[in-house]
C-alpha cells in the first residue's frame, strides 16, 4: 500500500523550489573533455537543462564548461563533482546550487 503523502525527493525543497546544480569546469582545451563530463550525467540518467562550452584564448588557453542539471540527490551531485575533478585534463571544478521556483497556479478572481 502506498503512502498518501509521499516523501519529497531530496532534490526538491518543500517550499515549492527545486534545486538545480551548476557545475563550472576549467580544463585543457581537448576534444574529449566535454563528452567525458557529459557522460557522467548520461550514465546517471540526468538530463542537463543547460550546457555551455567555450575555449578562452590567452597565455594558456583553457576550456570553460558550465552544466546545469536538476533531479540529483545532494550526495550524488557532490560525487559527480569529485569524479569530474579526477579527469587528467581538468584544472578546476566548482559546484553550486540554484533554486528554481515552481510556477504558481493562476487564480481566477
Amino acid at each position: 500500500m502506498s503512502s498518501p503523502n509521499p516523501e519529497p525527493s531530496p532534490s526538491r525543497r518543500t517550499n515549492g523550489a527545486s534545486v538545480t546544480y551548476r557545475y563550472r569546469v576549467t580544463a585543457e582545451p581537448e576534444i574529449s573533455v566535454l563528452s567525458r563530463v557529459l557522460e557522467l550525467f548520461v550514465i546517471r540518467d540526468a538530463l542537463p537543462s543547460r550546457v555551455t562550452s567555450e575555449v578562452v584564448e590567452g597565455h594558456e588557453p583553457v576550456q570553460e564548461i558550465e552544466v546545469d542539471v536538476g533531479g540529483l540527490e545532494d550526495r550524488m551531485a557532490r560525487h559527480l563533482s569529485v569524479r569530474i575533478q579526477q579527469f587528467p585534463a581538468v584544472h578546476t571544478v566548482s559546484m553550486g546550487q540554484r533554486q528554481k521556483f515552481d510556477r504558481c497556479p493562476r487564480f481566477n478572481i
